[in-house]
């Protein structure tokens, strides 16, 4: 069975869709995949292909990555950027940010800009 097939529900005894839906438990923690009909919603049984997913996510799953990708994923190092407070000249923090409901300007160039922009004539906001 799979989402989109035509049944006749056992439940209802009409010629439905099968449609699939997400159950989860009462600790919000553990869900599965069940089908029900399209017009009673009654349950008609679980999805296998959960049982595929549970096992991409196992343990192994990283060295399975690192066979195919031919790298170890493992001991690769993470990557430090170390960003000083005053480097980061955005527009969003200059006093010359002029902030619209439909557009951001600079009131010295008077052009748009994006908010993220960085500015060589920027200055500080007070506070």
């Amino acid at each position: 069975m799979r989402e989109g097939d035509k049944i006749t529900c056992p439940s209802c005894g009409v010629e439905s869709i099968v449609k699939s839906t997400v159950v989860m438990s009462d600790d919000w923690s553990s869900k599965r995949k069940v089908f029900i009909c399209a017009f009673c919603r009654a349950e008609l049984g679980e999805d296998d292909s959960s049982t595929e997913q549970a096992a991409v996510s196992a343990p192994g799953a990283s060295s399975r990555l690192a066979a195919l990708l031919g790298d170890d994923v493992e001991s690769a190092e993470s990557a430090v950027i170390n960003v000083e407070p005053d480097d980061v000249k955005l527009c969003r923090n200059c006093r010359h940010l002029a902030v619209h409901p439909f557009k951001m300007v600079c009131l010295i160039t008077q052009n748009e800009v994006d908010p993220m922009d960085d500015c060589e004539k920027f200055e500080k906001k007070t506070e």
